[in-house]
């Protein structure tokens, strides 16, 4: 509903994690645990996006003035909105991370490359096979991979027929490559991820991606 919503508003839009990663990834939604809604829009598109919510009767978690408001969109990359009983809440995002970790994702990229989900009988636009791969491996690098259901996800969508060559071009891209081999060290390490010769060699030979992989495994395990 959020999505044909903003999309009659004129936003367009990507639903990524949640339900959409869970069908994606898993065929079944209740297979993934979630909390939230995410929906990447184009930042441009933000004050048509509020409208958009405001009208299913979503509402911002935080109240901003429109200066506060201009200021919030250039330094973060996100805003929440909560559905009128408070049990739905929406992650609005414009960037896929805060500017000051420094990654870009280009928004018409993505939307050139998406793909279609079908939650419940309705087709959803989420992002394509790579992309989704290189998103999760950055949002697990963010939080420092504290969660193992994190890299259970990003191993998973290692399975599903990727070009590998594209990943890496997009993680070089996206100022992310580091991030993208920390990731797949951890599938590779951890869940016995088969990964081609042209990633594995790299992920070998560089020592800060095997100090930080097995630190990383301490904390999960230990």
């Amino acid at each position: 509903n959020i999505v044909e919503a903003l999309h009659t508003a004129g936003v367009r839009s990507l639903a990524y994690k949640g339900p959409t990663l869970a069908a994606s990834l898993y065929g079944d939604i209740p297979l993934r645990e979630m909390s939230d809604l995410d929906v990447l829009i184009d930042c441009t598109s933000f004050p048509a996006a509020r409208e958009a919510l405001a009208k299913l009767g979503y509402q911002p978690v935080f109240v901003h003035s429109r200066k506060q408001e201009k200021a919030r969109l250039r330094s973060d990359c996100e805003c929440e909105f909560s559905s009128p009983d408070g049990k739905v809440m929406v992650d609005l995002h414009w960037q896929i991370t805060a500017p000051h970790l420094a990654q870009h994702f280009n928004f018409d990229g993505l939307w050139q490359r998406r793909r279609m989900v079908a939650i419940g009988q309705k087709p959803v636009p989420t992002f394509s096979r790579e992309d989704t791969a290189l998103v999760l491996a950055v949002h697990g690098g963010k939080h420092l991979w504290q969660r193992l259901s994190w890299l259970a996800d990003f191993a998973e969508s290692l399975r599903q027929s990727l070009d590998w060559q594209a990943l890496r071009v997009r993680a070089r891209e996206a100022r992310a490559e580091r991030m993208l081999l920390l990731a797949l060290a951890l599938a590779e390490g951890i869940l016995q991820v088969q990964l081609p010769a042209e990633l594995a060699a790299p992920i070998r030979q560089d020592v800060v991606v095997q100090t930080i992989a097995r630190g990383i495994a301490r904390e999960l395990f230990e």
